[in-house]
């Protein structure tokens, strides 16, 4: 019902993990320059809690509201003052690389 608070026994812990993703990737953002962009590699459990945290959704939520996130695929999140965007998800790298 819960995966982030019934995890797999010796796994870690969902929301600890998130907490030190989280930390990561506002050590990344406080070195990127104004309007900076930034390539982020993590598995995909990791990325998909993170998406869940930032977007201010449930960690509970992870697996139902994105329930797949393919290998060698990307996932765009745009950032401003006042809200988070999900620019694209799951999605072939070669658009990506094009909009660069």
């Amino acid at each position: 019902q819960d995966p982030a608070t019934n995890f797999l026994p010796g796994g870690e812990d969902p929301k600890l993990a998130t907490d030190r993703g989280m930390s990561a990737l506002a050590s990344i953002a406080d070195g990127l320059p104004e309007n900076g962009r930034a390539l982020v590699v993590a598995h995909n459990t990791l990325l998909r809690l993170l998406l869940c945290r930032t977007l201010g959704l449930p960690l509970s939520r992870y697996r139902a509201t994105f329930p797949e996130l393919d290998n060698v695929t990307g996932t765009e999140l745009g950032f401003s003052p006042s809200h988070v965007s999900l620019l694209s998800f799951n999605a072939p790298l070669y658009p990506l690389q094009k909009r660069v």
